[in-house]
C-alpha cells in the first residue's frame, strides 16, 4: 500500500475513520504529494475504510456509573463529540498524553479527576 511508505501500519490502526474521512484523508495526501494514481484513489479509499474503520466497541461512554465515564461525559464532550473520543486507539502512554495536551489547552480535570479519566481509557483500552 502506497500509505507505509511513510507512516506505519500504526498509525493507520489509530484512525478509525468512516469511509468520508479516508477519503478526505487520501485527498490530503494526495494534496502533499503521495504518489496515488487517480484510478486507485478509490480502491485504496474502500481499503482503509474496510480495514480500519472498525468502531470502538471498548469504549462506550456513559455506559457504567465509573468517576471516569461521568468525567467524559461532562467534561470532554463540551469540545469533543464522542465518535471523536471513541475512534481513538491510544495505548495508555497515548492517553495520559493526549489528556496532558487537552489541559494544556484548558481543560480543566483536578488531579484526582485526572487518575479517573485515565483509568477509565486504559481499563476500556486494555478490553480490546
Amino acid at each position: 500500500m502506497r500509505c507505509t511508505v511513510c507512516h506505519a501500519t500504526d498509525l493507520l490502526e489509530q484512525q478509525r475513520l468512516t469511509r468520508e474521512g479516508w477519503d478526505r484523508e487520501l485527498a490530503k495526501m494526495i494534496g502533499w504529494g503521495a504518489a496515488i494514481a487517480p484510478a486507485r484513489v478509490d480502491e485504496i479509499g474502500a481499503y482503509l475504510a474496510g480495514r480500519y474503520a472498525r468502531p470502538a466497541p471498548w469504549l462506550r461512554l456513559g455506559a457504567d456509573a465509573s468517576a471516569g465515564s461521568a468525567l467524559m461525559m461532562t467534561r470532554c464532550t463540551v469540545c469533543h463529540a464522542t465518535d471523536l473520543i471513541a475512534a481513538q486507539r491510544l495505548n495508555a502512554d497515548g492517553w495520559r498524553r493526549e489528556l496532558a495536551k487537552m489541559i494544556g489547552w484548558g481543560a480543566v480535570l483536578s488531579a484526582s479527576e485526572q487518575d479517573a479519566v485515565l483509568d477509565y481509557l486504559q481499563s476500556d483500552a486494555s478490553g480490546r
